[in-house]
Formats: C-alpha cells, sequence, structure tokens
C-alpha cells in the first residue's frame, strides 16, 4: 500500500546482535526526504508524493554496523470536488451560475475545474463558470477537479431546467377591441361602432 502525502507514516525494525543482548542496539534512520529519526519505531510524515530512499543502519556498541535500504512510494491524495449553483430552479435560455469554490486539495495545490454541463457542452474554468439551458429537462452536471499533481475527483449534480410558460393573449369584442395579457404584451383598444 502507498501512503498518501500527509499521513503519518510508521516504520519498525528488527536487529539481532549476536554478541550482546539486543537491547544495546542504536537505530539511525534516513527517510529519503531530508528527515532523520532514531530508536526501532519512528515516525515520518512526506509532504510530496514520489519515492523515497529509507535507510537504517544499526550499530552495537562497539561500533560495528548493518545497514537495510528499502523504497517507500508515497501517493497524492486526489482533491474533492463540491459543486454549487444558481438559481436552484432555472427556466429555458436563463443563465446559471455554477460554483465550485468549495472544492479543495488536502495537499493545498492549486485546482484546475472542468465543467460537463450534461447537454453536450463543456468548459475548463476557474472555479466559477455559467451556462444557458435551450431546452428543459433534467441535466447532469459533472465537475472534475484536477490537481497540480494529476490528483482527480468528480461530483455530479442533477439540474432541473423549467421551460418558460406560453405567453397568453385573448381579445373580447363588445364595442371595443381589447387585448388582455400577462403584462408582456400591448394593450390595444379599437372602437366596433360606426
Amino acid at each position: 500500500m502507498e501512503p498518501p502525502t500527509g499521513d503519518i507514516v510508521s516504520f519498525s525494525a528488527e536487529a539481532s546482535d549476536f554478541d550482546r543482548p539486543n537491547g544495546d542496539l542504536e537505530y539511525e534512520w534516513t527517510f529519503g526526504d531530508g528527515s532523520s529519526g532514531f530508536g526501532p519505531t519512528p515516525q515520518n510524515e512526506y509532504d510530496d508524493e514520489g519515492s523515497y530512499d529509507v535507510t537504517l543502519t544499526v550499530t552495537d556498541e562497539y561500533g560495528a554496523s548493518a545497514t537495510a535500504t528499502r523504497t517507500v512510494t508515497v501517493s497524492n491524495r486526489a482533491p474533492t470536488a463540491r459543486i454549487a449553483y444558481g438559481p436552484r430552479a432555472p427556466l429555458t435560455d436563463e443563465t446559471v451560475v455554477f460554483d465550485a469554490s468549495r472544492s479543495s486539495d488536502p495537499d493545498g495545490d492549486r485546482l484546475t475545474y472542468e465543467w460537463e454541463f450534461g447537454d453536450g457542452n463543456t468548459t475548463i474554468s476557474r472555479p466559477t463558470t455559467d451556462h444557458a439551458y435551450g431546452d428543459g429537462g433534467p441535466y447532469d452536471v459533472t465537475l472534475t477537479t484536477i490537481d497540480w499533481d494529476g490528483g482527480r475527483n468528480s461530483t455530479t449534480e442533477t439540474i432541473e431546467v423549467s421551460n418558460r410558460s406560453p405567453l397568453m393573449c385573448s381579445t373580447l369584442l363588445m364595442n371595443r377591441s381589447v387585448a388582455i395579457c400577462d403584462g408582456r404584451c400591448r394593450i390595444e383598444f379599437a372602437s366596433l361602432s360606426g
């Protein structure tokens, strides 16, 4: 198993001294990232992904020593991806603002944001972007966050886009003609009497 960056890695060593009791042994570690430790069970935290050569030197009280090296591979932790959007109940052709600013990377890496809007359109953007849907219906919006070390994480949110209501106009005929609408039509008056 590869430990992820930022985790505490525990090491353990067993050595035998054929001449004396094992309690007289000294354990010296170098962890491959510039840090070191002592004793049979030290710990180390790796900040960056990569392969590290961990070297243990065991020395007895007379100065005789033995050295062993093992490679530890530390993996990158994937970022999180979180979607927020508004308005929550958009209409067709209305601009929807998508926000990924609550996404984060546990290693503190900068992120790239890839959006798939569910209608065939995609974009790579900063944390916020906007999009308008030409047709009503449910759309699965997918956000993929990518950190600078290649770690990826995706999340999907279903957005429900509603069609706009049609305009309704009607005409009253008596002595006058009046067009009655929902506020977006003009009202006309016409006299039918001579």
